[in-house]
């Protein structure tokens, strides 16, 4: 029974590190994060997906901005 039980510790108790691991960098991400340039970034990328469109109709239209997206 001790043998399947480190076992079975040696094979989860990893996993969870990674997890933690993997949680803790998408955190300091998010904490030392440029506003300036997360905004600029989101303006290109919506920008650039409303031109890219076979209709006229915007994917992001301004006057919903703040209100949808």
């Amino acid at each position: 029974m001790a043998d399947y039980t480190l076992d079975f510790l040696a094979h989860h108790v990893p996993a969870r590190n990674r997890q933690a691991a993997a949680v803790a960098l998408l955190q300091s991400w998010i904490d030392k994060g440029d506003t300036d340039e997360q905004k600029d970034t989101g303006d290109f990328l919506i920008r650039h997906l409303d031109e890219d469109r076979l209709s006229e109709r915007k994917h992001f239209p301004p006057e919903l901005e703040g209100i949808s997206w």
